[in-house]
Order: structure tokens, then C-alpha cells, then sequence
């Protein structure tokens, strides 16, 4: 490995120097150009596998690549003044990895891209790429993570990338994804977080039946009902904003095994009691016109695998006494549940209490707790939380009823963390 990072000379002279046998080359954050004279000793590196160029603010065009014909990897991210990708790239046959991350002024990528049999990941977030390339000029691509960038013109064509697995337009412009989204039949993890202008899925979402991730927070869509045919889909992240009330969700796939849902909408009828794969629920409905009666939440009591539940109902009063049936609830979180006045007839299996802007909480029954080995209280004035001597000494105990904004933020911190532990949300949250 050779690291010439904030490199500074405009000329490279090198004698006595071999470098036949260099492998990974680091030139990130230097003022080299893409006609800088060193390039000329790089070429004669025939066993160069990364070039790391990242944060090179002189940079407006890569250099010629050809020469370079066993380069791996290929990392440009942040080189905010690139505007040009060589052709030559269409010689690197064996280049995996292509980061053009927060490449803000490239607005094209060469066609000569679509010659690259080896490429597995293509990174374009935040980059000023206004059209997805002509893939089907990509016959060999196996593509395993691809990001397409915020101006990607919508409806592109997506009919020759079958073999992709992971596809993520986080942060997009995108208005709408094209009919041909059902053609990535082996399309495992789909993330559309903040595609704001995106308002509905293609009914062909439903050929993703390999579908195992699915992300779309931060944005307010509306769901087909053929959602109950993703049905490998484990991990599923949904947010509905105020665009008018809905009556009830779509039914989701068995398959789920973790949920996050947020709802700014007033949802008429809630009912997840078909997800009884489910190991992890996060449920927020910010509204106070939605005020759940204990009957309505009857079906959590059906999820009998569930392990870690939050709960997030600012007009519930009482806990769902169905709660109290949940074998292997291990972790318990409730988030401003503001009119929640008593917590009782928790699981003796939670571990895990944590309670934040719980804000008429009165009473606390724990006694029965006997693993419990986290309790965390904030926010919440709770004046009966000795009500019975506790015959054990939690782990970490902590209660707090400062309302302040830095509480509320450690407690949704500790909220996503407790989220991340589960090996399926990593790349989800």
C-alpha cells in the first residue's frame, strides 16, 4: 500500500522506485489533476487493485485508465468538482466497487460504464447524475448494491438488471418508480428513504418475491394491496404523513419478522394480528386525534414471538392487558404516550423497561420483573415507582424528569439501538 494523501507536488519523479508490486493506492484530499504528469509512473502499478481519489477538489475529469487493467476498486467520493468520467473505464473488467458519492457536477456517466462484467457496487448518492445509464447494454452485471442519485429522471428503465440485490435511492428526486421495478425478481433489499416526491408503488411491486428488506421512511406513499405478496419480506420500515386520513393498512406478509411504523395519519383500523412471525415492533402514531381504546390493540397478544415492542400512542390510557401474554417479550419501550397513566401486567420475561414523555404516569407495577436488568424512566413523573419492595438490583437504573430536548434525544437513541441489535435492521436504520 502506498498513501500519498494530501499530495501537493504537480510533478512526480521517481527513481529507484519500483512499483510493479503496489496493490492499494491512497491519493484522497490531494491537488492533483486528471492530465497531472505523475499519472504516467502510476500506469507501470500492473498489479493495482484500489485507487482511492476521494476528496480531491482539483479534480474535474478521472485520468486515462488504460493501463490499469486489474483495478478493483475505484473510489471518487466527494470530488465535488468532477464532471467527467473517462471512457477509458470501459477497459477496467475486473473493477467491483465505483463510489461517486456527493459527486455533485457530474451530471453523465460514460456509456463505455456498461461494458464492466465485474461491477457489484455503484454508488451515485447525493451525486448530480440527471439519468440512469442504458443497462441493458449490461448483459453481465451482477450487481449486488447499486444507489442511483438525487435527479435520476423517473421511469428510466430498469428491465436488464435482474440480477441486482440491493437498490437504494435514498434521498431522490425520483417522482415514481417504473413498472419494470418488477423485473429485479432476485431484488433482496429496496431502500426509498426520503424519496419524498414518490407517492405510490407500481403494481408490479409484487413479482419482488425475493424481497427481504424493504425501506420507505421518510417519505409518505401509498401502499397497493399487493404488499401480502412480498412474501420473503423479513424487515419493513413505513411512515405515513398528513395526506388525507387512510381506513386501514394493506395487509403485510406472514413473513415479517420487524417492523417500524410511523403514522401521522389517522388510521381508522389497525390490525397486524397476521404478523405472528413478528420478533420486533416499533409503532408510532403521532396524533391525538388517534386514541386507541385497549380492545383495539387486542391483536398484539397474538404475536406471540414478539421480543422487543415500543410503543408510541399519545391518547392511550391503558396498556392492552393482551400485553401481558407476550412469552418472550424481552424489551419493552413506550415513547409520549402522554396520556398513559398506569403501567401493570408487563411480561415476567421484559429485561428492558425504558419509558420517555409518558408525561400522566402515575403508577408503575414492576414487582413481578425479576430478570429486569435496564430501567430507564424519563419525562415521566411516576409516584408510585416503589410500590413494592423490589427483591432484586437492576443492572442500570435511571430515572430522570427532565423534559429537556437532550432527554428525549438519548431516549430515541437508545430506542434505535435497542432496533439495531437485530441482526435484520443494520442497513435499515
Amino acid at each position: 500500500m502506498l498513501s500519498w494523501c494530501d499530495f501537493r507536488r504537480q510533478t512526480l519523479k521517481l527513481r529507484n522506485f519500483s512499483l510493479c508490486n503496489l496493490v492499494i493506492l491512497d491519493f484522497s484530499r490531494s491537488v492533483i489533476t486528471h492530465n497531472w504528469n505523475g499519472w504516467r509512473h502510476i500506469k507501470r502499478a500492473k498489479k493495482l487493485k484500489v485507487i482511492d481519489l476521494s476528496i480531491c477538489l482539483c479534480l474535474t475529469k478521472t485520468p486515462d485508465f488504460s493501463g490499469l487493467l486489474m483495478l478493483e476498486r475505484l473510489i471518487l467520493k466527494d470530488c465535488v468538482k468532477l464532471t467527467e468520467v473517462d471512457s477509458s473505464i470501459g477497459q477496467l473488467k475486473h473493477l467491483v466497487l465505483l463510489n461517486l458519492c456527493n459527486c455533485s457536477n457530474l451530471h453523465y456517466l460514460p456509456k463505455e460504464l456498461g461494458g464492466l462484467p465485474s461491477l457489484t457496487e455503484l454508488l451515485l448518492d447525493n451525486s448530480g447524475i440527471q439519468e440512469i445509464p442504458d443497462w441493458c447494454d449490461m448483459e453481465n452485471l451482477e450487481n449486488r448494491i447499486v444507489q442511483i442519485s438525487t435527479s435520476a429522471k423517473a421511469g428510466d428503465s430498469l428491465n436488464c438488471l435482474n440480477s441486482m440485490l440491493t437498490l437504494s435511492l435514498d434521498r431522490t428526486l425520483i417522482t415514481h418508480l417504473p413498472d419494470s421495478i418488477g423485473a429485479l425478481t432476485n431484488l433482496e433489499c429496496l431502500s426509498l428513504k426520503g424519496c419524498y416526491q414518490i407517492k405510490k408503488f407500481p403494481y408490479s411491486i409484487k413479482e419482488l418475491r425475493s424481497l427481504t428488506k424493504l425501506d420507505l421512511s421518510h417519505l409518505d406513499i401509498d401502499l397497493p394491496d399487493s404488499m401480502e405478496s412480498l412474501e420473503n419480506l423479513k424487515a419493513l420500515k413505513l411512515c405515513l404523513f398528513e395526506r388525507g386520513d387512510v381506513s386501514s393498512l394493506p395487509k403485510f406478509p406472514e413473513s415479517l419478522t420487524s417492523l417500524a411504523f410511523l403514522s401521522l395519519r389517522q388510521i381508522a383500523f389497525l390490525d397486524l394480528s397476521n404478523l405472528t412471525n413478528l420478533k420486533l415492533l416499533m409503532l408510532f402514531i403521532a396524533t391525538w386525534n388517534e386514541i386507541p381504546s385497549p380492545s383495539e390493540l387486542v391483536w398484539i397478544g397474538r404475536l406471540s414471538k414478539l421480543e422487543v415492542l415500543t410503543l408510541g400512542y399519545p391518547g392511550m390510557t391503558n396498556l392492552p392487558l393482551e400485553l401481558g401474554g407476550l412469552p418472550h417479550l424481552k424489551t419493552l419501550q413506550l415513547f409520549n404516550c402522554f396520556a398513559l397513566e398506569c403501567i401493570s401486567r408487563i411480561p415476567s420475561s421484559v429485561t428492558k423497561l425504558h419509558i420517555g414523555g409518558c408525561r400522566s404516569l402515575t403508577t408503575l407495577g414492576i414487582s413481578n420483573l425479576k430478570n429486569l436488568s435496564e430501567l430507564y424512566v424519563f419525562d415521566s413523573p411516576v409516584e408510585d415507582l416503589f410500590g413494592h419492595e423490589l427483591s432484586y438490583n437492576p443492572v442500570e437504573w435511571k430515572t430522570s424528569k427532565d423534559d429537556g430536548a437532550d432527554s428525549r434525544h438519548k431516549f430515541m437513541q437508545m430506542v434505535f439501538k435497542t432496533a439495531r441489535t437485530r441482526t435484520i435492521w443494520p442497513s435499515l436504520l
